[in-house]
């Protein structure tokens, strides 16, 4: 981006109120540079990055245990693909798909996650898109779409939740784990460190919601939510009842 394009402040310059695609470019540029995840003392941060995400599909476990058969499964805004590949270690894994702005991204990060992992995905469906838009599937093709950290990056929760419907089987599941909450007590300095974070400050897509909000646009899209806590080591099982007050840590399990 060039400095034109910026404010005094160092921030992207709205004023000219960009068209989406645009904004989407940006978001698309600022992923493609995001790959540096195994270099020196980024590898082991990134482990513990899978580690938690992994706790986060792991409240889930006895509902997945549930789903009859192979799934096919869609993950959305997959980045490096770590929530499908580890969802794949507790289910059958039939079709395979990872979308996201940047499929550089995807190509570059995904075997080595999978190498990381331990697991030995069948073939995997990289697709370019932007799942705040129309997605490039039909209808009722998957039984599971995964977002990790991803659905808050919607600039139109309406339609990619109705999207997600409609590329979901009867009985199908949305999951979401890892989203960015607002809480009553401390939405407003959230959303000021919303600010400062580098995503915002490039001009990528990044909101924050109350678990309200995220129950509303869930129902109002033809979803029934469930809102698993993740409650992790001991300090955090002891803050239990601050969750969704103080903090908030949850899975979303939405059936269709």
């Amino acid at each position: 981006m060039s400095d034109a394009s910026k404010d005094a402040s160092g921030m992207p310059d709205r004023t000219a109120a960009p068209e989406a695609s645009a904004v989407r470019e940006r978001d698309r540029e600022f992923y493609d540079r995001e790959t540096h995840y195994f270099e020196g003392p980024h590898l082991e941060a990134f482990k513990r990055h899978i580690e938690t995400v992994r706790s986060y599909l792991a409240v889930l476990s006895s509902r997945l245990e549930s789903r009859v058969g192979t799934q096919d499964v869609l993950e959305l805004g997959a980045g490096t693909c770590t929530a499908s590949l580890l969802l794949g270690q507790q289910i059958g894994i039939g079709r395979h798909v990872c979308a996201d702005i940047s499929i550089s991204r995807m190509k570059t990060l995904a075997p080595r996650v999978a190498e990381l992992v331990g697991v030995k995905p069948g073939p995997m469906e990289y697709v370019a898109t932007d799942f705040s838009g129309s997605l490039p599937f039909g209808a009722s093709e998957f039984d599971i779409v995964l977002f990790d950290g991803a659905l808050h990056h919607s600039c139109n929760m309406w339609k990619t939740l109705g999207e997600c419907h409609r590329i979901l089987r009867d009985g199908g599941v949305l999951i979401a784990t890892r989203e960015q909450y607002l809480t009553p007590l401390l939405a407003g300095a959230l959303l000021k460190r919303l600010l400062r974070s580098p995503e915002v400050r490039s001009g990528v897509a990044e909101n924050s919601y109350l678990r309200a909000q995220y129950e509303y646009y869930l129902r109002a899209c033809g979803f029934n939510p469930w809102f698993v806590p993740v409650a992790g080591a001991l300090p955090s099982r002891l803050l239990a009842p601050l969750n969704g007050i103080v903090f908030a840590k949850w899975s979303i399990w939405a059936e269709k």
